[in-house]
């Protein structure tokens, strides 16, 4: 049980983690391209 739950937690963290870098990524293509239609 306890294991499970420290499985879960990282799990959960590297999930969110990738979340977040896919969020900044988009971010950073959408930024490029605003500025370059403008």
């Amino acid at each position: 049980m306890i294991f499970d739950k420290f499985f879960y937690f990282k799990y959960e963290k590297k999930y969110f983690k990738d979340k977040v870098s896919k969020f900044k990524r988009e971010r950073m293509f959408a930024f490029l391209t605003f500025i370059c239609y403008t």
